[in-house]
């Protein structure tokens, strides 16, 4: 299927943008996931390294279009992170749709 969907891009000759939606009538494969979160310092005028003890946590979600060779991360501040559930997902989903889908029908 991502075989498919590479030649299926390559022929067509689309790339990750704002397209119209159900613009083209063909199949693209969507890859979406959490990864691990990331730490980093949130205050750099800290003296010391007292930062190591207590990070501050970001979330990455993130989505792949197998055909294209891109993929979109988004970052997550631990302090707008209500949860990882199904509304957050169709949340990013949506605007990852909406900002940079093929313009496939879903």
């Amino acid at each position: 299927m991502v075989a498919s969907c590479k030649q299926t891009v390559s022929v067509l000759g689309v790339k990750l943008g704002p397209n119209p939606p159900c613009s083209r009538e063909t199949t693209i494969h969507y890859s979406f996931d959490y990864a691990q979160q990331v730490h980093y310092r949130c205050d750099p005028l800290q003296p010391g390294p007292i930062y190591f003890l207590v990070p501050r946590k970001c979330g990455v979600f993130g989505v792949c279009c197998e055909g294209v060779p891109q993929q979109v991360n988004y970052l997550i501040d631990e302090a707008h992170c209500s949860s990882k559930g199904s509304i957050a997902v169709i949340s990013y989903l949506h605007h990852f749709f909406s900002q940079y889908g093929l313009g496939v029908p879903l």
